[in-house]
């Protein structure tokens, strides 16, 4: 349950008012969220393929252990401080794509720079997603 109590004068005298809510159903669904979140940053930390996600103008937002290893970072933290197209890519053309520029899901396939300057070729699937973080 949860309770809002709040106290006011009515005609000269002291009230309390009470608003009680059954709150059985929004714990339910927190918890189901916390489940799903646990479950989504297991795989999200754990899978083989690089992970990223980034903003359209080239920063990432959040980045998966598999692709700091791939590029040959050494963490997280180091690789969010990456300029993508600058960075990453041999000419910073290269980062615009049918995804970036239509927002359609689709592949493309990418030569990429790891942080010692050797290439990795790469296939990038992906699609904009309209959620925040």
């Amino acid at each position: 349950m949860e309770v809002s109590l709040r106290s006011l004068q009515i005609g000269g005298e002291d009230q309390l008012i009470a608003v009680v809510r059954d709150i059985s159903q929004r714990r339910e669904t927190n918890e189901e969220l916390r489940q799903s979140e646990e479950r989504y940053r297991t795989l999200f930390n754990n899978m083989m393929d690089g992970i990223y996600l980034s903003t359209h103008a080239g920063k990432f937002i959040e980045v998966n252990p598999a692709l700091v290893s791939m590029f040959g970072y050494a963490s997280k933290e180091e690789m969010l401080t990456l300029d993508i197209a600058q960075e990453l890519y041999f000419t910073p053309e290269e980062r615009g794509s049918h995804i970036l520029n239509t927002n359609q899901a689709g592949v493309d396939i990418y030569r990429m720079r790891r942080k010692d300057g050797s290439t990795i070729d790469c296939k990038r699937r992906g699609e904009r997603y309209a959620g925040s973080f």
